[in-house]
């Protein structure tokens, strides 16, 4: 959020230091790649069955 807010600031002539901005991106995307790593160990792959099907008499 304070990126975004930062950004919009520059975008209005503000006088913001870029080191500030370019770590918070710097950060955020390293921050992200730990999540998605993270989140993607967790969680097995879904396995799926065979769909149950019903006797035909049974469905009348």
């Amino acid at each position: 959020m304070n990126l975004a807010i930062s950004l919009i600031a520059r975008g209005f002539d503000a006088k913001i230091s870029e080191e500030y901005v370019y770590f918070a991106m710097t950060l955020t995307v390293f921050v992200e790649l730990i999540n998605s790593r993270a989140c993607s160990r967790k969680f097995k792959p879904v396995v799926l069955h065979e769909p149950i099907v019903e006797d035909a008499q049974l469905a009348l």
